[in-house]
């Protein structure tokens, strides 16, 4: 039986394959399965023998059988090309690039490697050519100035700029590699992401597949088809560039306090509220408009003029989740419909960064259970 594929456009105007159900939809199924997230310590023989009946299958036309060999990678692939891209549908395409890939090119896999490393050499390949077009991406504070509370937003660029939330629940389970030098979260934290962004592709990929996929120098050498030595240069170069990453910040006590707070806040137009969660030197800033404020009294000034004006109370509803490693907020308006996504920075008991995020195209990886952390649900 011959695979059954159709072919569609991607954002970026490349022409891709999606195999039977979309990608979305299998992530409904799989968010409460650790199982499927997170490869095995150590393969067993029957996972062996499983793995090598389906390869056998697929190579002779069955896609159901490659869909079982590749959706238990599916996650991590993801986030591994979400790190590589800043973005979310970027990864999603090229995820979905991957696959095809892997698809034409089964007769070329050789048992004598995990098919999960053949699977990510694949993915990371098509993530180099994917920046190759890209441009930098990073949030307004780190492109424009700050805008004064009475001008106008400015217009959205045209073209892709800035980096893009990432659910925490569409994360790969947290253990999922012991020899990762970082945790999955901290791998999508803002922070980390915009220092990416700063690395030649190439050292990019190696810095991710050694510190958070975990791969060895000798793994990160063969999926990048190089030597060892041109690995650690890599490493090292994109180290120093980085400098020494920061041990990873405490839980803070108050979150769940003062994102509830803030949803609190916004639900009764409160500006009041607002300004006591506030640090004085906070900022917010709303892609796509590359408009972002400087300060606690910027921040209430706008928002006071601008969204929590005085007949805006019940206008919102929030709940909390959590993106790119910090508590967030999803704030729907009167009709029920998700408008923004605002990933929260806090520090020492208060709000230190908003990046409210208000993109239909971004807000959809949101808007299904399996885009939400419902643990972190009032």
């Amino acid at each position: 039986m011959r695979a059954r594929s159709s072919q569609t456009k991607t954002r970026s105007g490349r022409r891709t394959h999606r195999w039977g159900s979309d990608f979305l939809v299998f992530v409904r199924k799989t968010a409460s399965l650790p199982s499927l997230t997170a490869p095995a310590p150590g393969p067993t023989v029957a996972r062996v023998i499983s793995e090598q009946t389906h390869l056998d299958a697929a190579r002779a036309g069955d896609d159901a059988a490659f869909r079982q060999l590749v959706d238990p990678h599916r996650r991590g692939l993801l986030a591994h090309c979400y790190r590589m891209c800043g973005s979310i549908q970027e990864a999603e395409d090229v995820v979905q690039e991957a696959m095809l890939r892997a698809w034409n090119g089964l007769s070329t896999f050789e048992s004598r490697s995990s098919f999960r490393g053949w699977i990510y050499r694949i993915a990371t390949n098509a993530a180099l050519d994917a920046l190759r077009r890209a441009k930098v991406r990073c949030l307004p504070p780190m492109l424009v100035a700050a805008a004064r509370p009475d001008a106008a937003l400015v217009p959205a660029p045209t073209e892709p700029v800035w980096l893009e939330p990432y659910p925490d629940a569409l994360l790969p389970d947290e253990a999922s590699s012991p020899d990762a030098a970082l945790s999955q979260r901290q791998s999508v934290s803002f922070a980390f992401l915009q220092a990416l962004q700063r690395l030649p592709a190439a050292q990019r990929a190696a810095l991710l597949l050694k510190d958070v996929v975990g791969s060895s120098a000798s793994e990160v050498a063969e999926l990048l088809d190089t030597s060892v030595p041109a690995v650690n240069s890599l490493l090292q170069r994109a180290r120093t560039t980085l400098g020494t990453a920061p041990p990873p910040e405490p839980a803070d006590p108050d979150e769940a306090h003062v994102v509830q707070t803030y949803v609190r806040a916004f639900e009764s137009a409160n500006v009041d509220v607002l300004v006591r969660l506030l640090r004085d030197d906070a900022r917010m800033s709303m892609p796509p408009t590359p408009s972002w404020y400087q300060g606690r009294d910027a921040i209430c000034d706008w928002l006071g003029h601008n969204v929590l004006t005085s007949d805006a109370a019940g206008r919102f509803h929030g709940t909390r989740t959590r993106a790119n490693g910090s508590p967030a907020v999803l704030m729907f308006g009167p009709d029920g419909a998700l408008f923004g996504v605002h990933v929260l920075t806090l520090a020492g008991g208060r709000i230190d960064e908003i990046c409210a995020f208000m993109q239909p195209s971004v807000l959809r990886f949101f808007e299904s259970p399996a885009g939400r952390d419902g643990s972190s649900n009032p």
